[in-house]
């Protein structure tokens, strides 16, 4: 896993953890003009670490989204709100947060990275016709890391699921692995597939998505 510092909020105020609330004692004196708008004053400055990992689903985008994981190792909260965020000293756009305890771990959105290349193609179509009337979906996706670093990717893929009788569907494509194992095949819920993996530099690796949808003649299917 990536790991790198990022900048956050040495501490200068005193913090009061109160029975249903926290108290920020800033020192010396802060002038706030009185003129009904919002105005900010440091409250502290710390250099966290952030550990980095990639996300995607291809069957809605074809990129993957560079995440940060971060712990508030500090002994105040962060605030439920609006955050701006910045890689590197590169502003990548703004994202919200909720109130982060001590000790507890959140996500920094960090927008789409080209680095990593990732593809989606229909590799079958058919349809058999009869009494019921059976359809084959498979697709294929790529991806590919174009860094001199290893990366950690997680993609996310999902086959259509039914609450009618009538109509089956069977997963013919992937087999999954250990659900206890960090890296590999899993099921989620709602048919969602995820596929966790390590890419080293410029290596390439390929999933495979099949899938047979049968119901009867007459039956309208929609959502596929």
């Amino acid at each position: 896993m990536a790991s790198r510092e990022i900048q956050a909020i040495p501490c200068i105020s005193e913090v009061e953890n109160l029975p249903t609330s926290y108290v920020f004692n800033t020192p010396g004196e802060n002038n706030i003009p009185s003129d009904g708008e919002p105005h900010k004053i440091p409250i502290a400055f710390e250099t966290l670490k952030a550990d980095f990992e990639y996300s995607s689903a291809p069957r809605l985008k074809q990129y993957a989204y560079l995440q940060g994981k971060v712990k508030n190792s500090t002994e105040y909260p962060f605030i439920a709100g609006d955050i701006n965020v910045f890689f590197g000293n590169n502003f990548v756009g703004t994202s919200a947060i909720n109130t982060v305890i001590p000790s507890e771990k959140f996500d920094v959105s960090l927008g789409i990275d080209e680095g990593i290349k990732i593809t989606r193609q229909k590799m079958k179509d058919l349809v058999e016709n009869g009494k019921r009337i059976k359809r084959t979906y498979g697709y294929k996706i790529t991806v590919k890391n174009l860094k001199k670093t290893k990366e950690i990717l997680t993609v996310n893929e999902q086959y259509p699921v039914t609450r009618n009788d009538k109509i089956k569907i069977k997963l013919v494509s992937p087999k999954f692995d250990d659900e206890k194992l960090e890296y590999g095949i899993k099921e989620k819920a709602n048919g969602l597939i995820e596929w966790k993996m390590e890419l080293g530099p410029q290596e390439k690796k390929e999933m495979e998505l099949e899938y047979i949808l049968e119901y009867p003649g007459g039956v309208s299917v929609t959502g596929l």
